[in-house]
């Protein structure tokens, strides 16, 4: 799949062009039977795994007023981590595609 998208494996190399990650989301999308989409990252999976404990969890930071944003905070939401993050104006939020 990497070389058909023309992409070196084990790379980490961040998009500079939205296009670009958007097609390749896509062709991801057309090969695999599932595809998640979650909200994440070592501070908010904390905060996710100590809520299912039981314990009263937040998450602060900036998300982008795109619809990845409001994924994420329905994502804490459904997980019962207290949102207490800002919106970005003119800003995206940012996405990991792990293969």
């Amino acid at each position: 799949f990497l070389s058909e998208q023309g992409l070196p494996r084990g790379d980490a190399t961040p998009f500079s062009d939205s296009n670009d990650f958007e097609r390749l989301k896509a062709a991801a999308a057309a090969v695999s039977s599932s595809l998640v989409s979650q909200c994440g990252g070592c501070a908010c999976n904390t905060a996710k795994v100590l809520a299912c404990l039981g314990c009263d969890t937040a998450f602060c930071g900036s998300l982008g007023s795109n619809s990845v944003g409001q994924c994420f905070r329905d994502g804490l939401f459904q997980h019962n981590v207290k949102d207490l993050t800002i919106q970005a104006k003119d800003v995206d939020t940012g996405e990991v595609l792990c293969l």
